[in-house]
């Protein structure tokens, strides 16, 4: 009834002149700007459209308005009626009360006619609304939408010619820049930190405090003690970092906006995780009255969870990016504020219902309980990575945090995440420096949070492993007991993720002795360790991933799916060879992973130096591949913010250190780094994570061979009994550096 209350209201006012407009300027806009798709998918786009439009209009005839006729669509209009619509229903519930097949697809279907009620309802609705009548229900509830605020009308490029107006020159480089830098130091009291927000300028000095002793004073001198107006120092940490990067390839109008929130309050139980995404989700369906008006003119965002917080993602057209994000702003400070009762931030009057409460909080619940039925191997996956990092929770954790919760903890918790947070922001595409450090400030105005104490970031941790095999085990009777399929994931340990500014990056003596047969014969300067073992994972990986699956997927036939490559446990990098079997126990998945790689040591061993040399132009050939369109190239730089490694040209570094090192001394490390870390020895480190199927339940820890592996029985003891990875991040000193790249005064 409510659909055909619209469409009667829509024939009653007909086509709207400025509606056809707006339609007509976006599409021009989106097919001038339209980002490049792999050449696949254009010819089949392309010859589909050779069957609906005339030879013109093949190239352009789904994506632009050519003809205006507004007669013509107002009569069309006029056929939209009960009478001749068809209403489809999907269901499971239908399975097995089904009457008719299909004929090309046997897709079980039924068929029957609308009731004369429903037809009778839905003819009243029309009737109603297009003679306006007093008695329709709806017409205080429909209407058109209104102009769209977020059209772009500014379609021009920044930075070509510099500006000499600017405060920074509008110089284009190659990677982004540390533009905007506030950090605490440890003595700068609230007072000074509440001016430095109502200031919101750019900051000149790195730490943001003046140095006492410039002001004559000692350490420790100033107010005397016992002074009733003394501020309490805040401890060292992080208030924000913006980066900027300017396009210099693309040439559109477009950018991007990433924005990451996080505090120790997020991530430090299984209930500050779940409140968190309860907060995203909620933050989206908040802005759901603009995400209309912003799809139709060209921009997107996404709310997500993260790692140690919240993550905000803006993309589009330049132009409205601002407006999109101050909205977006304002509704997250209002949800904090008691979910917007209070208004007082400018965002209008939205507010958390008790009702909106409840529906978010059923779906992220269903979320959470959807892991059931995973595929196998995505259970090996999570439950490794619960295994081996800590803090990480798991799905059932979280399910059972999220289902006593209330609105009432959803408000409470959103207001304490707020008061201190470390904001990241990459600012990236058609823009100005000046106009990222415009970002920074409205996140800092609009969201008004201290800094982050450092004793409160959120950290993500690996667990030091003793050499020697671990096993975790994970059974179909307690998630899905239908589930026929097994899976086996095995990880072997290698290696930490590069990190700029962090020397050595606390790599085992082993690592070590296989870098020193990299640097020995490379003709770079001064390899970094980390980078020279990070190109030889790459290189091993890439060389291992077809015979892999020639041999588990094609010969044996272990299972459907086979895959290898390299697997990211917090900051450890390491291979990882993945199978999952209707018909194969995970006990001998595990035994026949360990025989390939028994038997591919010889073909490793065999391998030629052409044929080396071929990998390697292979592996740097992929390193080297520019990304797609804008959007991929924001990932990429995205994606080492997050991490905490900023090593954004990571890609170019690994790929140079492979065409640096001659071929004799590649195959030397690689058959090191073979025989030591990834077969049996006393210095490998492997992690065999197995879901055990329906079939296979019977067959479990009975059938292992190998005794001396460690049965991981729970998670949680198996991580408390062991120690920590010590933390690989950038200090102050890196952001010193990098913060004079960007053109500022540390």
């Amino acid at each position: 009834a409510c659909v055909f209350a619209y469409i009667g209201m829509l024939q009653r006012i007909g086509i709207q002149e400025w509606v056809w407009q707006e339609l007509k300027e976006t599409a021009e806009m989106n097919f001038r700007f339209i980002n490049k798709t792999e050449p696949s998918d254009y010819v089949t786009q392309l010859a589909n459209n050779m069957h609906k439009y005339r030879p013109e209009h093949i190239v352009a005839g789904g994506e632009l308005i050519f003809e205006k006729d507004l007669a013509a669509s107002n009569s069309f209009l006029q056929h939209l009626l009960p009478s001749n619509c068809i209403v489809s229903v999907f269901n499971k519930s239908f399975a097995g009360r089904t009457t008719e097949r299909e004929r090309w697809y046997g897709t079980e279907h039924n068929k029957k006619p609308f009731s004369s009620e429903q037809l009778h309802s839905w003819n009243e609705a029309l009737r109603l609304a297009k003679e306006h009548s007093p008695e329709d229900p709806w017409a205080t509830l429909l209407h058109l939408p209104l102009p769209n605020v977020f059209v772009p009308t500014d379609f021009s490029l920044k930075g070509e010619v510099a500006d000499a107006t600017a405060s920074t020159p509008a110089s284009v480089e190659s990677y982004p820049l540390l533009v905007d830098c506030i950090l605490v130091n440890g003595f700068e009291s609230e007072d000074e930190i509440q001016e430095d927000q109502a200031a919101l300028t750019p900051a000149s000095d790195l730490t943001g405090t003046t140095d006492a002793k410039e002001n004559g004073e000692s350490e420790g001198e100033g107010d005397t003690a016992g002074n009733g107006d003394a501020s309490v120092p805040i401890g060292r940490g992080k208030h924000s970092l913006t980066w900027f990067k300017q396009d210099d390839s693309w040439k559109v109008p477009k950018g991007s906006v990433l924005l990451t929130l996080e505090s120790v309050f997020c991530s430090s139980s299984p209930l500050s995780v779940v409140l968190t995404d309860l907060l995203a989700q909620l933050l989206k369906e908040v802005l759901s009255e603009y995400s209309y008006y912003a799809d139709c003119a060209g921009l997107f965002y996404e709310v997500q969870l993260s790692k140690g917080g919240m993550e905000l993602s803006f993309q589009g057209y330049n132009h409205k990016l601002q407006l999109l994000v101050t909205k977006a702003l304002q509704e997250l400070r209002n949800v904090a504020d008691k979910g917007g009762e209070s208004g007082t931030n400018g965002g209008g009057d939205s507010a958390v219902s008790q009702e909106l409460f409840l529906r978010v909080k059923e779906r992220c619940l269903q979320n959470y309980k959807n892991y059931l039925f995973w595929q196998p191997y995505y259970h090996c996956l999570y439950g490794s990575l619960v295994c081996l990092e800590e803090p990480r929770w798991s799905n059932a954790e979280k399910y059972h945090a999220l289902k006593p919760s209330t609105l009432s903890d959803l408000l409470s918790f959103a207001n304490v995440f707020l008061r201190s947070v470390k904001a990241e922001l990459l600012v990236h595409g058609n823009f100005l420096p000046d106009e990222s450090t415009g970002f920074a400030n409205s996140i800092r105005s609009i969201l008004r949070f201290s800094p982050l104490p450092l004793s409160q970031e959120p950290i993500r941790r690996v667990v030091r492993l003793a050499a020697g095999d671990y096993v975790f085990r994970q059974f179909s009777k307690h998630t899905n007991p239908k589930e026929v399929n097994s899976a086996v994931e095995n990880i072997y340990l290698v290696c930490p993720y590069a990190t700029f500014g962090v020397v050595g990056n606390g790599l085992d003596p082993q690592c070590e002795v296989i870098a020193q047969v990299m640097a020995s014969s490379s003709s770079a300067e001064a390899v970094p360790s980390s980078i020279a073992l990070e190109a030889l994972l790459e290189l091993l990986t890439h060389m291992l991933s077809e015979p892999a699956f020639d041999q588990l997927r094609t010969k044996e036939q272990l299972g459907y799916i086979v895959f290898s490559g390299i697997k990211k446990v917090g900051q450890l990098l390491g291979v990882q060879i993945i199978v999952q079997s209707s018909h194969t126990n995970p006990t001998r998945l595990d035994l026949r992973v360990e025989a390939f790689l028994i038997q591919y040591r010889t073909d490793l061993a065999d391998t030629t130096a052409e044929a080396l040399q071929g990998f390697v132009a292979a592996v740097c050939e992929k390193l080297l591949e520019k990304p797609k369109n804008i959007d991929q190239e924001s990932s990429r730089y995205w994606e080492e913010i997050k991490s905490g490694s900023y090593l954004f040209d990571r890609k170019k570094q690994l790929a140079a250190a492979l065409q640096a090192t001659p071929v004799a001394a590649l195959h030397e490390a690689l058959l090191l780094l073979f025989d030591s870390l990834v077969l049996k020895s006393s210095h490998r480190k492997k992690f065999s994570s197995q879901f055990f199927g329906k079939g296979a339940n019977s067959n479990n820890a009975s059938d292992e061979k190998k005794p001396e592996a460690v049965v991981v029985r729970d998670a949680a003891d198996f991580k408390r009994s062991l120690q920590l990875h010590s933390v690989l991040a950038a200090g102050e000193d890196v952001f010193r550096v990098l913060m004079t790249k960007g053109g500022r005064k540390p």
